[in-house]
């Protein structure tokens, strides 16, 4: 039984575009996943839950820590959090390749929800593969 299936996925969205976290939130129960939208990394930080969380979505342009930055960190302290780094600009993947850091995948926003829960569903059933075998 994967992970969706024993309770489904809780997903964070980090984003500082409230129209597309909200878009987001909307779909997300369609595809089996709860999702919480915040607007920043302090808000989610704040509140102290990123341990409870299966995946983390970020968008790798944000005002205070890029996506970049924070999947870093996440890979560091909080190595069973999937990082997925979304984002509008080409320029964003380029770096994402080159960067080798903390996310196991990018998605550009203009393929859209689809694809961002389907790498969420993905990354979290490597995931729970890798717990199983462990």
């Amino acid at each position: 039984m994967s992970l969706s299936q024993k309770h489904g996925i809780k997903a964070l969205l980090i984003d500082d575009d409230p129209l597309f976290g909200n878009l987001l939130t909307r779909k997300a129960s369609a595809h089996g996943i709860k999702l919480e939208y915040r607007s920043s990394l302090v808000e989610a930080l704040y509140e102290g839950y990123l341990r409870s969380y299966d995946v983390a979505i970020l968008d790798c342009v944000m005002p205070e820590l890029s996506g970049f930055e924070v999947s870093h960190y996440l890979a560091t302290f909080l190595e069973d959090i999937s990082v997925i780094l979304v984002s509008q600009s080409d320029s964003s993947f380029a770096k994402f390749l080159q960067d080798g850091c903390g996310a196991v995948t990018f998605i550009s926003k203009e393929q859209g929800a689809d694809a961002i829960f389907a790498a969420a569903k993905t990354a979290t059933l490597g995931r729970s593969k890798k717990a199983v075998a462990a």
